[in-house]
């Protein structure tokens, strides 16, 4: 399979920052990194839409996964509220009813049964990625970096890998 990961925001964007100054560039970075070594260590081709900290448009990242033919598209991001309590892992998709929608549950439940953390859930919104790439596509939110007890555990190797192996594990089942 060829399997496209777009690690959230970079360059001036870093996305959501966490009560300890942590940013969401650098974790879903991180995050998307293992994540690409695990699949291609299972034999998967893998295309990441960016490598380092750097801005890299919306149309470019679709562009570049509907270019390499990819089969399923993971958008890594981690939320961020006002209120420092939500706690949940979700997913978002554009349509119910696909392909999106399967892989999504599965992801979210494993994710929530290896973290802890509660699931929140699958969601539909027709963020940019979700909407324009070609394969069936995740949005996923890995936690809430605004709560200061998750920032504080993606900050651990630990917790990224066990998150990467959940993913790798339902991309293998599906």
């Amino acid at each position: 399979m060829i399997i496209g990961i777009d690690p959230g925001h970079g360059g001036i964007d870093p996305g959501a920052i966490g009560p300890t100054g942590v940013r969401e560039v650098d974790i879903t970075l991180q995050i998307s990194l293992l994540l690409a070594d695990k699949l291609k260590d299972k034999g998967h081709s893998v295309v990441l839409t960016r490598l380092e900290d750097e801005a890299v448009s919306l149309k470019d990242r679709v562009g570049l996964l509907n270019d390499a033919g990819c089969d399923l598209v993971l958008s890594i991001h981690i939320n961020a509220f006002d209120n420092p309590d939500p706690d949940y892992l979700s997913a978002w998709i554009c349509a119910r009813g696909g392909q999106a929608e399967i892989i999504a549950k599965d992801l979210i439940s494993a994710l929530a049964a290896a973290t802890g953390w509660s699931d929140g859930g699958v969601r539909l919104k027709g963020f940019y990625v979700l909407r324009r790439t070609t394969a069936p596509a995740v949005l996923l939110e890995l936690g809430f970096i605004s709560n200061p007890d998750q920032e504080q555990q993606l900050l651990d190797r630990e917790i990224r890998e066990t998150m990467t192996r959940a993913i790798d594990n339902s991309i293998e089942q599906y």
